[in-house]
């Protein structure tokens, strides 16, 4: 269903209303250890089975458990793989389709490990100190290419305790230099900009490219320097490898990643990509000519749209193929007999996958559907495509379809026993007039038992990013506070991707004022639709979605309950502790000490002392994305004005708590949310009432 408004903002009633969901329990915070995360389908060299990665929160060891599965084409019940209790994944197929590679940290440290899929025991094939991960065997079979960590060169392993949670330890060691110095061996030295990520402190180490023997023997190092390789790919000879690094001046100070290629057996790499801006994805055509990879082209800008590139593999100029298509490609993979790229992007709430001939033209949509379609995989003969894909009803799961588009097929049905037994609740599409001149796209959930006659509280949902959006999936998080009675409204504003670089750019290099007017449009039209009290208003948000729900109890008193989160609340000390300093230099132009006065009026600290918004903060620990300190300092605001606001801090955690958390955090956070917003927005009598007037509350400061 599709909720329009015409061309101007006079609100249009609601179409007869589809029920929420059908019989059945509504969703509890607990039924996270319910939910099964299906990834990463990969289609077997013969087209006869597809691999994925199945990922699971177990309660009893407060952890994520990831195993292999193996399910047919042809349909049928999945097989598992790997049954050990530590994480196995990235599963990659052998070209004879008899192994399959994968990273397991069975062993402690994530490492390479083989396992026949005939059956039998896996095998370790790396036990490098700092790891190893994302295995590809090479296209005779014989050899396996993965990244890992090294120390900093000339040194050993890094300072006691890199890579892991900090905490209370033993006394350290003492080293001694040729003077007969004496040195902590616990002391971190920082000597580069950003030097901490998700979790961990770097201390030095770089990810390089690594190659050993599927037979077993010592990895070799390939690639070597003060930089760090991300992604890689063989040619079809096996000659050569494509591998993505920043290995011009300081990586920590700019974006420009290349495309380079390294002798298989070792040497010097050469630079396929001589632009200025950032290149990555490369993938080799089936003869070897060619190199595919997606890239801005000179424009070194987080907010540039993406293009799919083709250059010569032997060196040339790089051609646009998707200059035309206003949109960002992800993933590209050559189909394998014809001419033509595969790829995903977004499109209007949707990922979907596309196909573009090599020479250029029309790019067609290959996998379409109100959904999002995740890791995707071709079969070698080019007649089947394996995928994962989410839409609002169902969590991931792997399906196949044939290359022209028909006789798609669900494959796995890991949810499917969880889905049976509750009541979800159906969301319905949004549009509204923007006051920047376009149009603002989102979706309502109801309450999983919507009455018509009454009128319900509602919680405005901003996503991160801010270069992200929200769309056809499924939101744990939503359908739990759909069933707790709160309506749920999530929206795609102004800086939002998927709608094309002009809605991206339309915010003018600002993030709260254009940003928050297009959220109170979708609210106030929303509520014009007869089922929303706008004395009952929540808004919550993570990352940019904390910095907007800071900013916007820090301009309008119309909402009685806020979620901030991992949040972004001063932009000058943001950029001073952040792992991703670049994001305030490329969006606000230039450094704190050019940009003060822009920094400041674009902060949400500057104006929350007229905050009045009752406010449950959370951060993580150990988030070096968006560190405590910038929750603490909205913590600290309202406090002292007098502002009831709690904040939760979980320990050990990063920026990724909220997707893959300790589960103990990640439900202890959800039953907080639930309550945090019960208290503040619900009546004693119930989750619902006819009080309260049919538009918005007071108007924004």
């Amino acid at each position: 269903m599709i909720l329009t408004v015409g061309c101007g903002l006079a609100p249009v009633l609601l179409a007869a209303a589809s029920p929420a969901g059908g019989p059945g329990r509504g969703i509890t915070a607990e039924d996270l250890y319910r939910l099964v995360e299906v990834r990463d389908a990969r289609i077997s060299p013969d087209g006869s089975k597809v691999l994925f990665t199945s990922v699971r929160c177990v309660r009893e060891r407060n952890a994520e458990d990831a195993d292999l599965f193996l399910v047919p084409s042809a349909g049928g019940e999945a097989q598992l793989l790997t049954t050990s209790e530590a994480r196995d994944e990235s599963g990659r197929w052998s070209p004879d389709g008899r192994w399959i590679a994968f990273t397991s940290k069975r062993s402690g440290t994530a490492q390479v490990w083989l396992i026949p899929v005939a059956g039998g025991e896996a095998r370790a094939l790396t036990s490098r100190p700092l790891g190893a991960h994302d295995p590809v065997f090479s296209p005779d079979g014989q050899r396996i290419a993965f990244l890992g960590r090294v120390p900093p060169e000339g040194k050993g392993r890094p300072a006691k305790g890199s890579g892991e949670k900090k905490g209370s330890g033993p006394v350290p060691g003492i080293e001694k230099d040729a003077d007969g110095r004496e040195f902590a061996d616990d002391v971190r030295v920082i000597d580069r900009m950003v030097y901490r990520k998700e979790t961990e402190y770097l201390d030095g180490t770089r990810t390089h490219l690594f190659v050993v023997p599927m037979a077993g023997g010592e990895p070799a190092q390939l690639t070597f320097g003060d930089f760090d390789v991300r992604e890689f790919g063989w040619s079809p000879s096996g000659a050569s490898i494509a591998f993505v690094a920043n290995r011009e001046g300081d990586p920590d100070l700019d974006r420009n990643d290349d495309v380079w290629v390294v002798s298989a057996d070792g040497g010097e790499p050469r630079r396929l990509t001589p632009n200025d801006g950032p290149d990555h994805s490369p993938v080799w055509s089936p003869d070897g000519k060619w190199i595919a990879y997606v890239g801005t082209g000179a424009v070194a800008d987080l907010k540039a749209e993406e293009d799919l590139w083709l250059v010569p593999a032997e060196g040339g100029e790089p051609r646009n193929l998707t200059a035309s298509f206003d949109r960002n490609p992800e993933s590209p993979l050559f189909a394998p007999n014809e001419p033509a790229i595969l790829f995903r992007a977004a499109d209007r709430g949707n990922v979907q996958v596309f196909s573009v001939p090599i020479e250029g033209g029309e790019v067609r949509r290959l996998i379409a559907g109100d959904r999002t379609v995740g890791d995707f995989s071709v079969s070698r003969d080019g007649n089947a495509i394996a995928f994962v894909a989410s839409d609002p009803m169902h969590p991931p799961e792997v399906s196949l379809v044939l290359r022209d588009g028909t006789g798609e097929k669900a494959l796995s049905r890991a949810n499917e026993a969880f889905l049976a037994e509750v009541a979800l609740a159906k969301p319905e599409e949004l549009r509204v007039p923007s006051p920047g001149g376009r149009e603002v796209h989102g979706w309502v959930m109801r309450p999983s038992d919507f009455d018509p006659s009454r009128k319900y509280p509602c919680v405005l949902y901003v996503h991160g990013g801010p270069y992200s959006s929200y769309g056809n999936r499924f939101f744990h998080e939503f359908q739990f506070l759909a069933a707790r009675g709160f309506v749920v409204l999530y929206c795609n504003p102004r800086l939002s991707t998927g709608y094309g670089e002009e809605w991206t750019r339309a915010a003018g290099g600002e993030w709260g004022e254009p940003v928050f007017k297009d959220l109170t449009a979708a609210l106030d039209h929303l509520i014009s639709l007869g089922f929303v009290d706008g004395n009952r208003l929540g808004i919550a948000g993570g990352s940019f979605g904390g910095y907007m729900a800071a900013w916007a109890i820090a301009h309008s008193d119309r909402f009685k309950a806020a979620l901030v989160e991992r949040c972004v609340s001063d932009l000058l000390s943001f950029w001073g502790t952040t792992d991703l300093p670049r994001l305030v230099e490329m969006e606000f132009g230039g450094y704190p000490w050019d940009n003060l006065d822009r920094l400041r009026s674009q902060s949400p600290i500057t104006w929350l002392g007229e905050a009045k918004t009752p406010t449950l903060l959370i951060a993580g620990e150990l988030d070096w994305r968006t560190p405590p300190g910038q929750t603490e300092e909205v913590h600290r605001a309202l406090r002292r004005r007098g502002i009831q606001a709690q904040m939760v801090v979980y320990p050990r955690e990063g920026h990724e708590l909220s997707r893959h958390g300790e589960p103990v955090h990640r439900v202890d956070r959800l039953n907080r949310i639930a309550a945090w917003f019960k208290a503040h927005l619900m009546p004693p009598q119930g989750p619902a009432d006819t009080s309260g007037p049919a538009t918005g509350g007071a108007e924004a400061r």
